[in-house]
């Protein structure tokens, strides 16, 4: 009769549990089968689902499982028989609107209309973001606030179709535009580092007053979030308590301590050493209101009154940390002129002249930066960089003159007319020395015998054996950019006297202690390798006592003091070691190395040692040792940096002992 008889398909059963990151169920999770008639389903209590799906179809079905907050997970099944499915979705760092909606972050829409979900515009997946359609004069806007728990990089795609240069897609950060798209754009990638803190990302499309090109419309997909969670913050682990050594005389030795990282940001640090118990008199002095005395010319005086400052023993300390003391004070540096007169080499003569550069012997750091050579000038200062030669002295620091700068006496000199500039390079006492003899001052019949002696350890000592006309000169030092530095003195004189030495330290600065590096950045969950010298040299017998101190920025840990304990005696009723019978050069340990390596050597006898290091093409990189050492073992820390304080790439290095008339060279591999 032409009826017909309908059944159902057969179905089998799919069912399983979804859970969190944390391995937990998730309740209220979404489970959808796209592009199907087939209803959603939301998770029970215990994150429990269950489906029937139609089977003998030959069908591949797509079974998607969402939840807000989360990332979601797509499987693929044939239904041939009843089957568990279950899911792990993972912590959402991308939102990519494959929800179909706006429910995985708390989004917010502004302008006149919201945002949309589209499905005919894809980077990926099935959704993306729209702007609504708006009419002209109109916008759309999508935004979110959002954590960043540390300095990190959010990404997105985008794809706009609009009147060029008139109909913009935006981006702004807090506000702040940080990128607009107009015309045809195809499906393009945005990055952006966002900082550590709250921020709110806003996507806006809009329209001018008139006209309309394109599919006059803007999509958004796959939106990568940076770092998020709980705010970080970095943590400081010194794993050396306490450093207590005992030592002969003219002896020294090197310890290896380690800072670490233990939190989640980059953690800053830096050190620092004083007499425990025992700290200088100084104070950052006051920068005084310099009036503009207009150009000056050549032996023109300046008759106007003017500022001067007057020091009072000590000062300091600058930005970076710098300090002076003089031998004045009971505490300060003792005057020991040291004639180079006989034994070191002219610099050059002339008139508002720059000689050299000339090399130290050694590497020294001067603000944080490692220097191997160094200009002279005639008007009383060096630079390590400038080769300028301004007749009138600043107030330091002074951007507008040259940089760089250690002024023992800067005024307007002139050996042209009459004395000599020495400078002797002393590696085997880790000094360098610049001597002006007798250098006559421009105009007069004045002249002015002083010298500044630069040692390794990054001291700097200023000496006056014999000084007339002080009253319009400059002491003291200045950095690279010319935005910090110390003035000992400036157009005054009542300070600067015969037989006074004026000695400038760099942070961190004790004679007996030695440390490197002073400052750096370590990344989370990394370490940095600190060395630590003492040095018996110039100690008398006994207890000596001071503390590093360690700073960062760790809020919960800002400083860590380590007590260092220094006990100088001559040994006696103990057996002396053996000592080898000639010269040794063991070798590297670790080797290959990364970051940092120990070379070890042995002397038979104490006397002059040079130990250094080249690459593979013959070239010197750094040199470790130039000094003079007692007899018995020695090891010497190379970091994987050259004299400039670089860090040289992955190869095969050289280490050259020289040492009692020998030679011994051993290969070491640093691999990055």
């Amino acid at each position: 009769n032409g009826d017909l008889i309908l059944s159902s398909r057969p179905t089998v059963t799919i069912s399983g549990t979804v859970r969190g990151p944390d391995l937990l169920p998730v309740s209220g999770a979404t489970i959808m089968i796209p592009e199907t008639p087939l209803p959603d389903l939301l998770t029970d209590a215990n994150g429990f689902y269950t489906l029937d799906l139609p089977t003998g179809t030959g069908q591949i079905f797509d079974v998607r499982a969402s939840a807000p907050g989360l990332g979601h997970q797509v499987q693929q099944i044939d239904p041939v028989s009843n089957v568990t499915l279950d899911f792990d979705l993972p912590e959402l760092t991308w939102e990519d609107f494959e929800s179909g909606g706006f429910d995985s972050y708390a989004w917010q829409f502004g302008g006149d209309f919201p945002w949309q979900v589209d499905i005919n515009e894809v980077h990926e997946g099935t959704f993306s973001a729209r702007g609504a359609d708006v009419a002209n004069g109109q916008s759309s806007e999508m935004f979110l606030d959002y954590f960043v728990a540390a300095d990190s990089d959010l990404s997105f795609w985008f794809k706009v179709s609009s009147e060029f240069s008139f109909d913009f897609l935006y981006f702004l950060l807090d506000g702040q535009i940080q990128g607009a798209w107009s015309g045809e754009e195809p499906w393009t990638q945005f990055v952006l580092t966002v900082p550590k803190g709250n921020h709110t990302f806003r996507w806006v499309y809009a329209k001018d007053e008139a006209i309309s090109a394109g599919t006059d419309a803007a999509w958004v997909d796959l939106i990568e979030w940076p770092l998020t969670g709980e705010e970080m913050f970095p943590g400081l682990s010194v794993d050396t308590a306490s450093l207590a050594r005992t030592l002969n005389p003219d002896s020294t030795v090197t310890t290896i301590m380690t800072i670490t990282n233990t939190g989640g940001e980059n953690l800053t640090y830096s050190l620092s050493a004083a007499p425990l118990g025992k700290q200088v008199n100084a104070t950052k002095a006051a920068v005084p209101d310099v009036p503009d005395r207009g150009p000056l010319g050549k032996g023109e005086k300046d008759l106007r009154p003017t500022v001067s400052v007057a020091p009072t023993g000590a000062g300091g300390p600058d930005t970076f940390g710098y300090t002076w003391q003089d031998s004045d004070d009971p505490d300060g540096p003792a005057y020991a002129w040291v004639d180079i007169s006989g034994i070191g080499t002219l610099a050059g003569t002339g008139d508002d002249m720059s000689f050299g550069a000339f090399d130290l012997g050694f590497p020294m750091t001067f603000y944080g930066e490692l220097w191997s050579t160094v200009r002279i000038n005639t008007n009383g200062f060096l630079s390590f960089t400038s080769t300028s030669s301004p007749y009138v002295n600043p107030f330091l620091p002074d951007p507008a003159l040259p940089d760089n700068v250690i002024a023992p006496f800067w005024d307007d000199l002139d050996p042209s007319s009459g004395g000599e500039i020495f400078y002797w390079a002393d590696p085997a006492a880790d000094q360098f020395i610049v001597q002006y003899q007798d250098v006559a001052r421009y105009g007069s019949a004045a002249t002015e015998t002083f010298q500044v002696i630069l040692k390794a350890n990054g001291s700097i000592t200023f000496q006056y054996q014999d000084v007339s006309e002080t009253g319009h000169c400059t002491v003291g030092i200045e950095n690279a950019a010319g935005n910090d530095g110390l003035t000992v003195l400036y157009n005054n004189d009542t300070y600067l006297h015969n037989d006074l030495a004026v000695q400038v330290v760099p942070p961190g600065f004790l004679p007996w202690v030695q440390i490197s590096p002073l400052a750096g950045v370590v990344a989370p969950g990394q370490s940095a390798p600190i060395s630590v010298t003492l040095d018996a040299g110039d100690l008398a017998l006994g207890l000596h006592l001071a503390v590093l101190t360690i700073s960062s920025n760790d809020p919960a840990n800002p400083s860590v003091l380590v007590p260092l304990l220094l006990t100088v005696e001559v040994a006696s009723g103990v057996a002396e070691p053996e000592l080898p019978r000639a010269v040794s050069l063991t070798g590297a340990v670790p080797n290959p190395f990364n970051p940092q390596t120990e070379i070890h050597y042995a002397l038979p006898a104490a006397g002059p040692v040079s130990l250094r290091v080249y690459d593979i093409k013959g070239r010197l990189v750094r040199t470790l040792v130039e000094s003079s050492e007692g007899a018995g073992a020695h090891t010497a820390r190379w970091d994987g940096r050259d004299v400039r304080g670089r860090s040289v790439a992955s190869g095969t290095y050289f280490a050259r002992l020289v040492a009692a008339g020998e030679s011994r060279v051993k290969a070491m591999a640093l691999v990055r």
